[in-house]
């Protein structure tokens, strides 16, 4: 069985924090990319990046075994990785992709929303899948039974 090594960028709620939140944890037990990934036993957790000092700081003392960066490009000069999770703002998410392309990161899992704009989209899956890579927008909330009892009622006419 293939162990991937993989890593986060972004140490947010999505990221990260939602690990250390009780609520969180009591309704999905890994209900963040940092925790998901260091007990799935396909994956090899090695990093996480983020430009918030407060967050870095937060993600060295809970996770001291895997390196810590607060710069994407140094992360991929350091680390071989085969999956990254991108959970930052939809403003900054375009370039952080882009650098994940470029670097012929085989895997690429982004969170929503995506991209600013349609256009954006486009041009990252397109770049990808001309380079080879894997890009995946995580849409995982569509199978919460809140999210489905809306989809019922909008397919019901009660909305």
């Amino acid at each position: 069985m293939a162990l991937y090594s993989t890593a986060v960028v972004g140490l947010g709620n999505m990221g990260m924090r939602y690990a250390f939140d009780e609520r969180m944890v009591a309704q999905y037990p890994h209900p963040a990319h940092v925790s998901a990934l260091r007990v799935h036993k396909r994956s090899s957790f090695m990093a996480g990046c983020e430009i918030e000092t407060k967050r870095l700081q937060e993600f060295r003392r809970a996770y001291s075994d895997a390196g810590a960066y607060a710069d994407v490009r140094l992360m991929l000069a350091d680390e071989k990785l085969d999956l990254v999770c991108v959970s930052v703002p939809s403003v900054q998410q375009a370039r952080v992709v882009q650098l994940l392309i470029e670097a012929k990161v085989p895997m690429i899992l982004c969170e929503k929303p995506f991209t600013e704009n349609a256009e954006q989209a486009r041009k990252l899956m397109r770049e990808a899948k001309e380079a080879g890579v894997s890009l995946l927008v995580n849409y995982w909330r569509r199978f919460d039974a809140s999210h489905q009892e809306v989809v019922r009622c909008i397919k019901d006419s009660d909305i």
